[in-house]
């Protein structure tokens, strides 16, 4: 236990189909919150992480639930409820927490390619964390059953929100409904029929208890082959129309092959793909010293800043994660987990109003691209 205690949380998984074995973590609770005015930021958080870390162990030896009280930084909440530890027989992650496994198309196609999502559904109240540098929370934990000649790639992370918690803890949740997404390629050889994909999942999640869950999902899908294409369009116009104006190109062509039709997961994954961070654009300005680093956007209104779990070291993120302007100046520090460069999504726009624009930053770019 006491090297449980003593070790930070290992990095976020990278491949989608195999992850590793699940990690442990959640927010401290009140009780952590060190009471003396003196103590400085650092040392709070500090003291409330390693609290967090005892939580942790806790939970992972099954051992119960610990209580936290979360609060959202974009409002202002009144003294949180909290309920007894015991209420926690009450509940469980597993049922807080429902899974279910998605795909955009109704049928998969040899050779094609199509979008699988592992949608998360959460009783209001409660969160689950995001592919971020958390200073207490998980994100899930997923491992993928897929039949022969089916590969998916890494996972898609929508865009999470900034969460403070009591005691300077930071965190990047989800609320409501999520859905992580996996590009997914069948092989040209698979044979049509039907397959089987499924998914096992781990996670945290938190409203004034954090609680560990676990579940499955499956999904069932057809395996077709694509339509032949039928004859060139001209060969089935009548000939009275030889020799006219050709039809307008941007209406379908009924003698093509048309698209795969939409399964009944293709809005909750477009919906969530809007949520992606996409590339950064070409007016955006970054700027990294030793001290700090410098982002700056022209025409932007509020900017956020969520690290990646592999981001170099940032000082005081919760005073300098978020501007309104064009600016953000995040300070460096001298030492901490992560690596060499400024690592994670750029969000655009005033919190809770409009649409999302998330860009990716890597900076410096990797030698071989990111």
């Amino acid at each position: 236990m006491l090297a449980c205690m003593s070790t930070p949380l290992p990095a976020s998984p990278r491949a989608a189909a195999t992850s590793p074995a699940p990690r442990a973590g959640l927010a401290a609770p009140l009780a952590a919150r060190p009471s003396a005015p003196s103590m400085a930021r650092p040392a709070r958080r500090a003291a409330a992480r390693s609290t967090a870390r005892i939580c942790a162990c806790l939970l992972a030896m099954g051992l119960g639930a610990c209580g936290a009280s979360l609060g959202s930084i974009e409002a202002t909440t009144p003294t949180p409820r909290l309920r007894p530890v015991q209420d926690a027989a009450l509940f469980s992650g597993d049922t807080v927490v429902s899974a279910a496994l998605l795909c955009d198309v109704a049928a998969l196609q040899p050779g094609q390619s199509a979008t699988l999502g592992v949608r998360l559904s959460m009783t209001p109240g409660w969160h689950t964390y995001g592919h971020a540098a958390n200073d207490t929370g998980f994100e899930p934990q997923l491992k993928l059953s897929l039949p022969e000649g089916i590969t998916v790639g890494d996972i898609a992370w929508p865009t999470p929100e900034r969460h403070l918690a009591p005691g300077d803890l930071l965190d990047h949740v989800y609320h409501g409904d999520v859905t992580l997404l996996l590009p997914l390629q069948v092989a040209p050889d698979v044979e049509p029929g039907e397959v089987t994909l499924s998914v096992q999942l781990e996670w945290l999640v938190c409203d004034d208890i954090c609680l560990m869950g676990s579940g499955s999902a499956s999904l069932s899908l057809p395996v077709r082959a694509a339509p032949a294409a039928g004859p060139p369009a001209a060969a089935t116009r009548d000939s009275a129309t030889r020799g006219t104006a050709s039809p307008d190109p941007a209406l379908p062509d009924a003698t093509a092959s048309s698209a795969p039709t939409p399964g009944p997961g293709a809005a909750a994954i477009a919906a969530s793909r809007a949520r992606l961070a996409m590339p950064a654009p070409a007016q955006l300005e970054l700027q990294l010293d030793a001290t700090r680093a410098r982002i700056h956007l022209p025409g932007a209104q509020r900017l956020t800043f969520i690290p990646d779990p592999d981001c170099l070291p940032l000082a005081e993120l919760i005073e300098d994660g978020v501007a309104d302007g064009e600016t953000l100046v995040l300070r460096r520090a001298a030492r901490g987990p992560g690596g060499a460069r400024l690592l994670g999504t750029l969000v655009v726009g005033p919190s809770g109003h409009g649409p999302l624009r998330a860009h990716r930053i890597a900076y410096p770019p990797a030698p071989t691209g990111d």
